[in-house]
């Protein structure tokens, strides 16, 4: 996939990255959080922690695991996505894989049921980039053609559709022009490869950024501007990076999540601050990123911060003093974050284990995963 970019954003963040493999350009996300499970790629390796009743974990077992397991076999993870109960996985090979909550389809191997180890989906080997949703699973390929499957109640693919369902990826539309798609709950945000912003599905709090509420049945584009490099949806709040480094949000801001200093909700993109950002990921009702200079922030809702107490925050508070943070994913109510050196950290919710550190007993302050 083509980036452009005007910082160094790209290249010192494995979040924004891409990995480059016989010749495949494969945009690398190694870390992903769903609702009560947690996913990291280590070496190739693909490991889990937390709930596994629909198999979310791909360890085979529907035991809960706080303790990380491994996810199949394979050594050529490179990328991994989850939201909700569904994840989703690219290898080395470009080939798609996926596994975990099956009701609507959006594992994508054609049937209905719970998948509890990753399967292969499609044989084909030019996926670059995935996203799973709420219901809702989205993938791009090398030439620019976006698919998705899943739930098309109320158009959430964004196309019109035979039925509510599809269990197969489908093209979405005929254009090339895609590069990087991001879902959160009942709505799409995505990338084209001139740098425009565009959404569809519900926008209740605003969270497409298009200026209103209304839910938009197809992709719309979010202002006029082409700069913007990377974008990550949520619940109800969504941010994005411009190829400046600079960070936006929108959506919803009741917990303070968009970081803005207010708690008023926003209908379209406005600036956080003046810093400069390489990561950013959305949870439920906090947000966690990463500045060019290493430091980890985290705002909105004070039990997932990781900052040592539970009071709600407007602006983005530092995690601890370190400056060598990389890569960092925001969940439920739970975060995790992986530093130059490969260890990873968690915190915040963790009820089911998902935080991965032996125990079901909540985290206000990062802890190694080990």
């Amino acid at each position: 996939m083509r980036f452009q970019t005007t910082c160094l954003c790209l290249l010192i963040s494995p979040l924004l990255s891409s990995q480059i493999n016989s010749g495949k350009v494969i945009q690398t996300e190694p870390l992903a959080v769903g609702r009560y499970h947690s996913l990291f790629i280590r070496n190739g390796m693909l490991y889990a922690a937390g709930q596994n009743v629909y198999g979310q974990l791909g360890n085979q077992n529907k035991a809960d695991a706080p303790m990380p397991v491994k996810a199949g076999t394979a050594t050529n993870y490179v990328s991994v996505s989850t939201r909700a109960y569904t994840s989703l996985a690219l290898k080395s090979d470009g080939s798609l894989w996926a596994w975990g909550f099956n009701n609507y389809g959006e594992v994508g191997n054609g049937n209905r049921v719970h998948q509890f180890n990753p399967v292969s989906i499609g044989r084909d080997t030019n996926w670059v980039s995935v996203s799973a949703g709420d219901a809702v699973s989205f993938a791009i390929k090398r030439n620019g053609s976006l698919w998705g499957w899943g739930n098309n109640t109320m158009r959430l693919l964004g196309v019109p559709l035979p039925a509510d369902i599809s269990m197969f990826p489908i093209q979405l539309g005929k254009e090339l022009s895609w590069q990087m798609v991001a879902a959160g709950i009942n709505y799409t945000l995505a990338l084209k490869k001139d740098g425009s912003l565009w959404g569809w599905g519900a926008n209740g709090w605003g969270m497409l950024g298009t200026g209103n509420v209304q839910a938009q049945t197809s992709p719309v584009q979010i202002g006029t501007e082409t700069n913007w490099l990377f974008v990550t949806a949520g619940q109800f709040h969504s941010f994005a990076i411009k190829t400046d480094c600079s960070l936006w949000a929108w959506g919803n801001n009741q917990n303070g999540e968009l970081g803005i200093g207010s708690l008023a909700k926003q209908l379209s993109p406005v600036a956080v601050g003046k810093d400069k950002w390489k990561a950013i990921s959305c949870g439920q009702r906090h947000s966690v990123g990463i500045k060019q200079d290493g430091t980890l922030w985290a705002w909105g809702s004070g039990s997932s911060l990781g900052i040592g107490n539970t009071g709600n925050k407007n602006t983005p508070q530092q995690i601890g003093r370190e400056n060598n943070w990389v890569s960092v994913a925001a969940g439920n109510a739970q975060s995790l974050a992986m530093k130059a050196d490969g260890s990873l950290f968690a915190w915040g919710s963790n009820s089911y284990g998902e935080l991965g550190i032996g125990n079901t007993t909540g985290q206000l302050i990062p802890v190694a995963v080990k």
